[in-house]
């Protein structure tokens, strides 16, 4: 059985991380796999070797988190951890643009994961303690014998940061059944006040053993 998965260059459904040490300095590297991932055999085959490199991933973005440097004066580190808060609020995904962009073109999400809205505190290099609301839905691949699966998710982000101003962002990751952890992509699109034209990217991991995800990235504003 076989799932095309398809996507544009800013969804991106699955990743692989790299973690490459030049000059003492740990990096995270992102590719685009849509061109090499062609069906659910595939993406279980990456998962084995996902085990060990999300774990280094982690002890990047930890050693990353405030020191690293960019290009540019208005462009800044990006680097933070959020923790989920309260429960699951069930939502129409149609009110939020990006998702009902994602359902126009890949259509409706799986009925297994109902659409719905996840929030979650933390604190990052750029907002300090902040609120992040990610309404999300879910597309369920599964095996034919369902012994292993892979879920995408779509999330479209608001971030709340300690003095009230909000970045907007969209994301796109997976997760892996059979090591348990989730990673995704997120785009930084705007916000308001200091934010109202922020741009950017960032990488998470989530671990579901502690329910916290910790993120890396740049942004700009």
């Amino acid at each position: 059985m076989q799932f095309a998965i398809n996507a544009n260059k800013n969804d991106v459904c699955a990743f692989y991380i790299n973690i490459t040490k030049k000059k003492n300095e740990c990096s995270v590297i992102v590719f685009d796999p849509v061109s090499r991932i062609k069906n659910i055999e595939d993406i279980l085959i990456a998962e084995e070797t996902m085990k060990t490199k999300i774990f280094v991933l982690l002890l990047a973005v930890l050693l990353l988190a405030g020191s690293t440097s960019f290009a540019g004066d208005q462009q800044k580190p990006f680097n933070g951890w959020a923790e989920e808060v309260g429960d699951p609020i069930p939502i129409d995904p149609l009110d939020y643009p990006y998702l009902k962009e994602i359902i126009d073109q890949y259509g409706p999400p799986s009925v297994i994961m109902y659409p719905r809205l996840l929030t979650y505190e933390g604190n990052n290099t750029v907002g300090g303690k902040s609120t992040y609301e990610h309404a999300v839905i879910f597309y369920f691949f599964p095996l034919p014998d369902f012994s292993r699966f892979v879920l995408l998710y779509y999330v479209d982000e608001t971030i709340t940061v300690a003095n009230g101003d909000k970045i907007f962002g969209r994301i796109s990751g997976v997760y892996y059944s059979s090591i348990d952890k989730l990673v995704d992509k997120g785009i930084i699109d705007g916000g308001t006040g200091r934010f109202e034209e922020a741009e950017g990217e960032r990488t998470s991991v989530f671990f579901s053993d502690a329910p916290i995800a910790v993120f890396e990235g740049y942004i700009k504003y």
